[in-house]
């Protein structure tokens, strides 16, 4: 190749990537928005978890379709692409989820103080200045909205403590976080009452909230199990107190409803008699399944979700519904799939 044609060659060459560069960079809307500061994924992180799919929270989800749009109404003048001159664009962080609930957790602990409502305010440095022209109020669409989001990312009891159980388990595992604001540090012990409150309920236990999570209330998660003299398979109101037993610690949330199951001696026999048997000559290439696991199949959904004898994980899997094999090639009512609903008649039909 001449020196000439080497030119022309490269000159061609960046035209064509100053092109490529102009087509791909487009207004930012609400359309054609997508996080580009960092990976976002649920939590916060920047690598997605083995497999690909993922599971958003529920405070994220609020956060993209209500919190987000706001942002990109409001903020967009300034936090927006084209990014071409340095130190006169806003930071497209505020579109993701983890950095903005750093600053809403920052701060004087509270809905109306905290430092994301102080940054949008102006009370702290803000080229935008006072984006809440209403004021810190429920009715202004900018304050307000984000109002929403930190009570639902830190529920408060009204002696001012965070936390709440966020489920209860088919096998009565407990499961929610609690903590201090203005004490983060100190680890909060939790109190659980079942069918009615502290005097007339009755109590289950306690458990300390210092465990470690992938969440964002870092080592303020609790897990507790509901001792299985307690759990008779049938539906249970839970009271949860935060720190101590005073009424003005009840959890917010409480009380919740829920519905935890154990397995019979006469199921546990059942099953190795009938199913096990079946499951081990069929299913062992595949599964190694065991009663924990299957259980845990027949009891989803749960009876008091509307769970049934013909309309569980375990048997619909056992028709061959999304999976390869079909245990029951008789119908419903026959071979495998008779036995999984004999089973659970013996655990769920009285």
């Amino acid at each position: 190749m001449t020196k000439k044609n080497f030119a022309l060659a490269g000159m061609l060459l960046c035209v064509v990537a100053v092109i490529s560069v102009f087509q791909n960079c487009q207004p930012l809307t609400a359309q054609n928005f997508a996080v580009n500061s960092e990976s976002e994924v649920p939590g916060g992180g920047t690598t997605p978890p083995p497999g690909g799919s993922v599971t958003i929270p529920v405070n994220e989800q609020y956060f993209i379709s209500t919190i987000r749009p706001v942002f990109q109404a409001q903020c967009i003048t300034c936090h927006a692409e084209p990014r071409f001159v340095q130190g006169t664009a806003g930071s497209l962080a505020i579109y993701n989820y983890a950095p903005m609930r750093a600053l809403l957790a920052a701060g004087t602990p509270s809905a109306v103080a905290n430092n994301l409502v102080r940054k949008v305010t102006g009370a702290e440095s803000h080229i935008g200045g006072n984006s809440c022209a209403l004021g810190v109020v429920a009715t202004d669409p900018v304050c307000g909205k984000i109002m929403q989001w930190y009570q639902r990312e830190f529920p408060t009891s009204v002696a001012g403590l965070y936390g709440q159980v966020t489920s209860v388990s088919f096998n009565g595992m407990i499961y929610g976080w609690a903590m201090d604001p203005m004490n983060p540090a100190t680890k909060i012990r939790v109190y659980f009452y079942m069918d009615g409150p502290a005097g007339t309920g009755t109590l289950i236990g306690d458990t300390l909230a210092n465990m470690v999570d992938l969440g964002p209330y870092g080592s303020s998660y609790f897990a507790f199990q509901i001792p299985a003299a307690m759990i008779n398979n049938r539906q249970h109101t839970l009271y949860a107190y935060l720190g101590t037993v005073a009424v003005a610690n009840l959890s917010p949330g409480s009380p919740l409803a829920y519905a935890a199951y154990k397995r019979s001696v006469a199921g546990n026999n059942y099953f190795a008699s009938n199913i096990q048997p079946t499951l081990t000559a069929s299913c062992q290439e595949c599964h190694t399944f065991t009663i924990e696991s299957a259980f845990a199949n027949v009891t989803s959904p749960t009876p008091a979700d509307g769970g049934n004898a013909t309309n569980n994980n375990f048997i619909t899997n056992a028709r061959g519904s999304g999976h390869p094999f079909n245990g029951c090639p008789g119908g419903i009512n026959s071979g495998l799939c008779s036995s999984i609903q004999q089973w659970w008649q013996i655990e769920f039909g009285q």
